[in-house]
């Protein structure tokens, strides 16, 4: 079995468990990396539901959203990074 389909089978099921707002984060980083926009855009704002005062996963939310070109969203995401952030 090739790894990108045992990735996306990680992500499902990290998913369905419940997965921390840490593996989500890291998740998205990874997507991001791929250039799976979207992807690393869904697993963030999982993530940020896990974690709504992380301002880490606010950035790279915010990072994933300019990619897509939702800069309104994007813009939010920053304000949320910097609220959050100590």
């Amino acid at each position: 079995m090739k790894a990108r389909p045992l990735l996306a089978l990680a992500v499902v099921l990290l998913a369905c468990v419940g997965g921390n707002w840490a593996d989500l984060n890291e998740a998205g980083k990874a997507a991001y990396t791929r250039g799976e926009y979207a992807r690393a855009e869904r697993l963030f704002r999982e993530a940020l539901v896990a974690a709504p005062d992380e301002p880490e996963v606010h950035y790279h939310h915010g990072v994933a959203l300019t990619h897509l070109h939702r800069w309104a969203e994007a813009a939010a995401a920053a304000r949320g990074c910097v609220r959050w952030s100590p």
